[in-house]
């Protein structure tokens, strides 16, 4: 028996281990939850369908919260989790807190879905509390606001969560010292004091608070002259002027001042991709409008909260399914809770699926990446966070589908041709440039860069980009880079194993070295013989894409032929 087959067996081995004691250990907490527990909390940690609760789907946060269009698919109960899921006491090891169920409608019968709530605990607590402190009326994380003692809601804080101020007040995302809170002369609290006299006069007394402030604001815009008050012709009923002017403090459009550099899919906007987005927001009751103004304050709020904190949802809607992009479907949101199409088993669950399953599979991944990069629309979608458990594969159709989008840069092209930066026409090469970003998995920074990382490659999901040069260049091979290095190449590695998408090759496909050839010229073409001297860095990489994608669909046809060449045994792949 090889080695590679011992290690095998061990792995298989250790993962019927693992799935062992997980089921004895739920099996244990089922029989002890009614014995530990009162009747009262047993029958519903154990039957009761928690997506019907406000609290557990976060809709008592909004409009601190990412939508409310399927709220009431939510407390009909249409929406069910689906096995360990629903069991509440094993949260705690659901760290991203992504959920999968199902929702059964009277027409289109029973979906899967996948339920995300965009972020993990820690993440949104400290969301909370940057609300909070902004609003300077203490802490929604029990800690670090301006007094820790004072309790507050994000639903109460929203509206002055200081990138929303800003973005209302129609400048650009505040990066400097936060401003202080100034509040009346009269005003009976004042951040520092506790506000607790009774949950109930607290409450009213945070709102009466949130008023004022939102009245300064108001003033404010009328002083910076951001409206216009009709100045000939009879007065306006106060009615009439009232509704005037609250309509002409939002700002008109949702410019790129307002939301640069929020995240990465506003990292470098242009006016006409933000107004795709607002016109596309599905979380808008009266949606298909570029207006804000068309927009009630809490789908505002709603809106810009998403943008920053999490924008997945936003590329979905922006960059539907329905419309041929390699995303799955949004379907809608309640609260912190978003609901996508369920599409199908990861890249990473097929990773030993037969070779001429993963040979089309990383066929689709090189059109995936070339859709991405060149489309009718002029709009280069670029991935940061290439590893195998962010695609996953349609379990009826098998095409493969980016499932996180939360880290995916979007640029403009016709924008870039119209303002033309400095080298905007210029081919760029992933990897090539010593002040690149370095990206790990989960898109975060990785400290180990990948050239210069150690000898045998070991790294995991990491690329190295120039956020600055995918903004400013209408010519990058970063898709065809970030398929190729960290999906195909026998340098890849993922969760300890090396070898890419395309291990394990046929003998009559591995001898002859042309399949390794091409697929590490795509990951690293620098040094590569075979290249033309006057091909230009970038374009040859993409070359070397089309010239595998060719190879990979001549492969395919002709094992469909029959031939039987694929029956031999596999080699390693590089």
């Amino acid at each position: 028996m090889s080695w590679s087959l011992r290690l095998a067996g061990k792995r298989q081995r250790r993962a019927v281990r693992l799935c062992l004691a997980s089921a004895l250990l739920v099996v244990a907490l089922l029989a002890l939850a009614p014995a530990l527990l009162p009747p009262s909390l047993a029958l519903p940690l154990l039957l009761g369908n928690p997506l019907k609760e406000r609290r557990f789907v976060g809709a008592d946060a909004c409009p601190a919260c990412f939508g409310v269009s399927w709220c009431r698919r939510f407390s009909a109960g249409q929406l069910v989790l689906d096995s360990w899921h629903r069991l509440r006491f094993l949260d705690f090891v659901n760290v991203k807190q992504v959920y999968f169920g199902h929702y059964d409608d009277p027409r289109e019968g029973r979906k899967a879905v996948v339920l995300k709530r965009l972020g993990s605990a820690s993440e949104l607590a400290a969301l909370d509390r940057d609300i909070c402190q902004d609003a300077a009326i203490g802490s929604g994380g029990g800690g670090g606001g301006s007094d820790a003692a004072t309790p507050c809601h994000p639903a109460l804080a929203m509206l002055h969560w200081e990138p929303f101020h800003q973005a209302m007040l129609g400048g650009g995302s505040h990066s400097g010292p936060r401003q202080e809170q100034h509040l009346s002369p009269n005003d009976e609290h004042r951040p520092g004091q506790n506000l607790i006299h009774n949950p109930v006069q607290n409450k009213i007394e945070q709102l009466a608070q949130l008023e004022q402030r939102q009245q300064q604001r108001q003033q404010h815009l009328l002083n910076q002259n951001l409206i216009q008050v009709q100045q000939a012709g009879p007065p306006l009923p106060p009615q009439q002027q009232q509704q005037q002017q609250q309509q002409a403090v939002v700002p008109r459009l949702l410019t790129p001042a307002m939301v640069a550099g929020w995240s990465d899919m506003v990292r470098c906007p242009s006016q006409r991709l933000l107004d795709r987005v607002v016109r596309r927001y599905a979380e808008a009751r009266d949606s298909g409008s570029v207006l804000l103004s068309h927009l009630h304050e809490g789908e505002r709020a709603q809106l810009l909260l998403t943008l920053r904190f999490n924008p997945e949802p936003l590329v979905l809607q922006s960059f539907p399914a329905d419309e041929g992009w390699p995303f799955p479907k949004y379907h809608g949101a309640c609260g912190r809770l978003v609901v996508e199409a369920l599409v199908g088993p990861t890249l990473w669950e097929l990773w030993d699926a037969p070779w001429q399953r993963r040979a089309d599979l990383a066929a689709q991944l090189l059109d995936l990446a070339s859709q991405l990069s060149d489309n009718d629309l002029d709009y280069a979608l670029y991935p940061l966070d290439v590893t195998p458990d962010n695609f996953a594969v349609g379990e009826r159709d098998g095409r493969v589908v980016l499932v996180d989008a939360e880290n995916v840069l979007v640029v403009d092209k016709r924008a870039l041709r119209q303002e033309k930066p400095d080298g905007w026409d210029k081919w760029y090469e992933s990897g090539s440039e010593d002040g690149d970003d370095v990206g790990g998995a989960g898109g975060g920074p990785n400290l180990v860069a990948m050239d210069s990382s150690p000898p045998d490659g070991a790294c995991e999901g990491c690329l190295s980009f120039s956020r600055d040069a995918l903004c400013t260049r209408a010519h990058h091979d970063h898709n065809f880079y970030a398929v190729c290095r960290s999906l195909l190449s026998p340098r890849s590695l993922w969760r300890g194993r090396r070898g890419g998408l395309l291990h394990s090759a046929p003998r009559a496909v591995a001898s002859t070295g042309r399949l390794v050839r091409l697929v590490e010229r795509c990951a690293d073409p620098r040094g590569r013989p075979g290249l033309g001297a006057g091909e230009r860095p970038g374009e040859r990489r993409v070359q070397a894409a089309r010239e595998l994608r060719a190879y990979l669909a001549e492969l395919l046809a002709g094992n469909n032929e029959g031939d039987g060449k694929w029956e031999e045994p596999v080699v390693p792949f590089g």
